[in-house]
């Protein structure tokens, strides 16, 4: 699983490593002092302050992330690839 130290910020864009994650944050046209967070399909949040977007940004990004990563190790086509024989109903049990 991924946390908040395993991302870091350049400029207005978060990365994991080398690879950008989608989120990003970005200044609101109408008040300067707040920025929006921007999601991977191009949509903008409400108004918030810097912190707080950082944060939502991070947030989205880390459940995104961890969620493939959950998907991946959990699914039978991976338990199978493993060596493993057990349904995906018992892996999850």
């Amino acid at each position: 699983m991924y946390g908040h130290q395993d991302l870091h910020w350049k400029d207005s864009r978060l990365y994991l490593g080398s690879c950008a994650t989608g989120s990003s944050i970005t200044p609101d046209t109408k008040y300067p002092s707040m920025w929006r967070v921007r999601y991977p399909d191009g949509s903008l949040s409400d108004i918030v302050n810097l912190t707080r977007a950082r944060d939502g940004a991070r947030c989205l990004a880390l459940a995104v992330l961890n969620t493939r990563e959950t998907r991946v190790a959990a699914s039978p086509i991976a338990q199978n690839a493993q060596g493993g024989d057990q349904s995906a109903f018992e892996v999850a049990a």
